[in-house]
Formats: C-alpha cells, sequence, structure tokens
C-alpha cells in the first residue's frame, strides 16, 4: 500500500558542512561554489555558533561539538538536503506494480536508445540487451549530466554541489 499525503511524514532538509579553509579541500570550494550559486548559506566562525536548534530534537552531535577539533569552516546550507532514497524507490517500485507496471531487479542502465528524430524510445542495459518503451523516466536526480552524458544537459541544467 502507499501512503497517502496525509501519512507522509515531512522533514526541513539542509546540509552542515565542516572543513579546513585550504582551497583544495571540500568545505572551501563547496562554500565558494554555493556563494556562486546564491545558494541560502549561513557562515560560522566556530562549531559553538552553530544553533543547537538546527537539529532535530534527539540527533547526536558528537564529538566536534564536544570540544574536539575545530573546523576551519563551518556552514549551514539552507537549500541543500538529503532524500530517503531507499525508501523512496520502494514506495515508486510499489506504485509503479499497483499501476500494472513490471519492476526489472539487478538491471542496470548505461544508456538510452534514440531515434533518428532525437526521441527517446528506450534504455540499453549493461548487459547489451535493450528495452523500448513509449515513455522514459530518467529519475537520477543531480547525476543525470554525468550518467547520461549524450542528453548534453552540461552544468547548467543540473548541477551536484553536495
Amino acid at each position: 500500500m502507499i501512503p497517502q499525503a496525509d501519512h507522509i511524514r515531512h522533514f526541513r532538509c539542509s546540509l552542515l558542512v565542516f572543513g579546513p579553509t585550504d582551497g583544495q579541500l571540500y568545505g572551501s570550494e563547496a562554500y565558494a561554489n554555493d556563494v556562486a550559486l546564491s545558494v541560502r548559506a549561513i557562515k560560522y566562525d566556530s562549531v559553538d555558533a552553530i544553533p543547537r536548534t538546527i537539529f532535530p530534537e534527539g540527533v547526536t552531535r558528537g564529538v566536534l561539538f564536544e570540544g574536539g577539533a575545530a573546523p576551519a569552516i563551518a556552514y549551514h546550507n539552507l537549500d541543500a538536503g538529503w532524500a530517503a532514497a531507499a525508501r523512496a524507490i520502494e514506495m515508486l517500485m510499489a506504485r509503479v506494480i499497483a499501476l500494472g507496471g513490471k519492476v526489472l531487479r539487478g538491471k542496470t542502465v548505461v544508456g538510452l536508445v534514440r531515434e533518428d528524430d532525437g526521441r527517446t524510445r528506450g534504455v540499453t542495459l549493461a548487459d547489451g540487451s535493450s528495452i523500448r518503451a513509449d515513455l522514459v523516466v530518467i529519475a537520477s536526480g543531480s547525476w543525470t549530466a554525468s550518467t547520461f552524458r549524450e542528453l548534453a544537459l552540461g552544468s547548467e541544467t543540473c548541477i551536484s554541489t553536495g
């Protein structure tokens, strides 16, 4: 059974990033990237400056918040977050099956079947076979541009910042 909207629990998502300010390391590059993309980000001068209220009730914050070595950079990206991807896929597959669709487990998609007019008409699998379809839905999030390079989406359409 697929939960209806009133049964789905909603969470406020965001991303808290820590790291050294060395330009070669993830923390500072991520912050610079987010600022360049006009992401809503709050930079903190120290771990102690991070409000406890940004964490859900009951979350253990770990050694960094208990006197551990302070990172050189700490910022809160209000526009990023996480998704319970495995649960989302379970719900999607259950809905597809409920609507009469067929789920093929253990298949790896490596490309798209394209017609001469550019329309996508199926997928190519790792074993060399292909599956044709009237409609192909790509649900790979920010990985779409790098996974399906033949779509030439580029960084302006699909951006993975995390």
